[in-house]
């Protein structure tokens, strides 16, 4: 099963990884899945676009949405949800035109990190990787993971060292790269050239 690029994960040392891209909110009980456009039509339909990979793996957490209001998740009830176009159109319960809709336009969509597959072993989640130290093999810290880039051959993660005048550094997951990921020590074991 493809999981969703907010959600994706990343194999270990022990194959390829599966594309996610967008990631948690600082609250690590939800995954941000998405987000609501603007209104469609007259009967209170709206956009919604998925960051997940593949883009029609957002219709498999319909039954768990919710949008930010007030500081805090709100669940989101759905009457329905179809394809329009390189998108989704979702008719929100008890929202019955575009005016009432209007106000949940820009919305993220966010699930429940329980709601998202186990992973087998080896692999992990992007959220789950998000401020880890990468540290080479000899032991010399490169910095913080603080995002992911999709390239089409392989992702890459984007490192940020320590200190205000150091530069990202951008470093590929792949099996001869990233060696080891110990998540309960804060840290990713990488074979890389800091000057690289």
């Amino acid at each position: 099963m493809l999981l969703p690029k907010s959600i994706q994960s990343l194999s270990s040392g022990l194959g390829g990884l599966n594309k996610r891209a967008h990631l948690s909110t600082s609250e690590s009980d939800w995954v941000i899945i998405g987000r609501l456009g603007a209104p469609y039509g007259v009967h209170g339909w709206i956009h919604a676009y998925s960051f997940t990979e593949p883009p029609q793996n957002l219709v498999n957490y319909q039954a768990h949405w919710h949008i930010e209001s007030k500081q805090t998740w709100q669940r989101l009830k759905l009457d329905a949800l179809k394809a329009h176009k390189d998108a989704w159109v979702a008719k929100v319960a008890a929202y019955n035109s575009p005016e009432t809709v209007s106000i949940l336009t820009n919305c993220h969509i966010a699930v429940p990190s329980k709601a998202l597959p186990t992973l087998p072993p080896g692999e992990y989640y992007w959220r789950d990787l998000m401020g880890l130290t990468v540290i080479t093999e000899n032991g010399q810290v490169l910095g913080a993971v603080t995002g992911f880039l999709e390239t089409g051959s392989n992702d890459v993660l984007r490192v940020v060292p320590a200190g205000a005048e150091a530069e990202e550094c951008l470093i590929p997951y792949l099996d001869e790269v990233v060696l080891q990921v110990k998540l309960e020590e804060g840290q990713m074991v990488v074979r890389w050239e800091p000057d690289f």
